[in-house]
């Protein structure tokens, strides 16, 4: 138990004792005071130093506590760290999702709102070239119907002289023109009225795209919203398996320091025993 400065004190405690033994040295005897303190100081010293002596083999026996609770917080510490860098994961990869759907996004409206822009161009959905398109099936069908009509009338005239030519032609002239006007007449009315159907469809065209721009982008806050949804879901189940993990090794790190606690108190009793008759002596030696 004994230190340098207790071996200092009690040999200079015995060297003074075996040197003024049985004198009546007046100053040897009014330092007996100071010398009392200073063996009292001693004692105190040796009591310290059993406790000490105590408290280091129970702490020793102890160790394996200090080592199942270390780990137990080292494992705490390593899922909690775990959990931080999976949350991160998830967000990044959330980020991810989110500016991967908006490019697919924006390319798809970037192409409709191309396809809008060049139906004004196209030639099918150009009111005058359906307009052009129809009169000139129109003059194609009245030529027709100019021959038709023409012989028909030809082949209808009682008056005529087939043996003159002049009578002949004028017959067939005067039956294919009224044949012919009335066809290129309804030739022009049905070109108008296509061209205005073309109008129509090409206005038609232009709402159902940006109507289906408009879907898109419903569709994609939708989806967005879908995948920050099933992204939160992830974020606490993750949470909720980590938060009982980290729970499980808290509880044990509580539970096995109460465990230290009563096993030091146990220990450092049953320890102390042992010495216990040399406590009694140093404590018999203050009174």
């Amino acid at each position: 138990y004994y230190d340098e400065e207790m071996l200092n004190t009690l040999s200079f405690l015995d060297k003074f004792v075996q040197a003024y033994l049985g004198t009546e040295n007046t100053i040897v005897l009014g330092a007996a005071e100071s010398l009392n303190e200073k063996f009292a100081g001693l004692i105190v010293m040796l009591q310290e130093a059993i406790d000490k002596k105590a408290n280091d083999e129970v702490e020793e026996k102890l160790t394996i506590y200090d080592k199942n609770i270390e780990e137990s917080s080292s494992e705490t510490e390593r899922l909690r760290k775990e959990l931080d860098e999976m949350k991160e994961k998830i967000k990044i990869r959330l980020e991810e999702d989110l500016s991967r759907v908006s490019q697919i996004i924006a390319s798809t409206v970037s192409s409709i709102e191309n396809e809008i822009r060049n139906i004004d161009s196209s030639l099918d959905y150009n009111p005058t070239n359906t307009f052009n398109s129809s009169m000139t099936y129109s003059v194609i069908i009245s030529i027709i119907v100019f021959m038709i009509g023409g012989l028909a009338g030809y082949l209808n005239s009682s008056e005529i002289n087939v043996w003159e030519f002049k009578s002949v032609m004028s017959i067939v002239f005067s039956a294919g023109i009224k044949w012919s006007a009335v066809s290129i007449f309804i030739g022009i009315l049905i070109s108008f009225i296509l061209s205005a159907s073309t109008v129509l469809e090409r206005s038609s065209k232009k709402q159902k795209l940006m109507e289906e721009i408009g879907a898109i982008k419903n569709s994609e806050e939708r989806e967005k919203e879908k995948m920050k949804m099933l992204a939160e879901d992830r974020l606490k189940s993750l949470e909720e398996r980590y938060k009982q993990k980290i729970k499980h090794y808290e509880t044990r790190m509580n539970e096995l320091s109460e465990q230290k606690k009563n096993e030091k108190e146990m220990m450092k009793k049953t320890i102390l025993q042992n010495y216990q008759k040399l406590i009694d002596q140093l404590n018999a030696l203050l009174a």
